[in-house]
């Protein structure tokens, strides 16, 4: 069963504490909602979407009722969706599989950005260590990389870096995240790991 949520224009719409316009929204595939026209003596079946905040998600349908105004709906009771983060996680055995709990791991694109900035700050910190010889530079390197990264995690996307469980995949992931970022590739990796999830 679902119920009506609320209106909106694509501004602000919470969630359980969760902005939906702040992350990738996922269509979870084979799956709708039957849900009744708040308006008029009417019921459609719209598609439901995930977003996903570290490991925690939240489903909803969503519909545009008319330009720009958009009607949310959300379960009344628990969907039957497998956990996604067991799923990856127990595939956790190569990096491809890595990869895709990584990119979950970093839903929010705030996060995103404050690893982008993190390692671009990290890469002009190496090429200045590299250009004055400073060896000062190799440690500001790291702060910097990884304070923006830290953040992102503990302020934005609120759970623990993989870092600290795969520090050398996270390393390389974290370098595959940025080329994709710079190349403007992204996106279809985010709904590609949520996809598979």
């Amino acid at each position: 069963m679902w119920k009506f949520a609320g209106a909106t224009t694509g501004d602000k719409f919470e969630i359980e504490d969760m902005n939906i316009w702040a992350y990738e929204w996922t269509q979870i595939p084979n799956l709708n909602a039957n849900v009744k026209d708040p308006f008029y003596d009417t019921t459609h079946d719209l598609p439901v979407y995930q977003i996903r905040s570290g490991s925690r998600f939240i489903y909803f349908a969503a519909r545009e009722f008319s330009n720009c105004v958009w009607g949310v709906f959300v379960p009344t009771e628990q969907l039957k969706i497998p956990s996604e983060v067991s799923m990856i996680e127990s595939r956790i055995k190569q990096f491809d599989g890595f990869w895709l709990f990584y990119v979950c791991e970093h839903a929010h694109p705030l996060n995103r950005q404050l690893h982008f900035i993190g390692s671009s700050l990290g890469l002009v910190c190496l090429a200045l260590l590299c250009y004055t010889g400073n060896l000062f530079f190799f440690p500001l390197g790291l702060v910097m990389g990884y304070g923006f990264a830290w953040a992102g995690h503990f302020f934005v996307e609120q759970n623990k870096p993989a870092s600290f469980s795969y520090p050398l995949w996270s390393l390389r992931s974290d370098w595959k995240m940025w080329a994709l970022m710079l190349t403007g590739r992204m996106r279809p990796e985010i709904a590609r790991a949520v996809r598979t999830a």
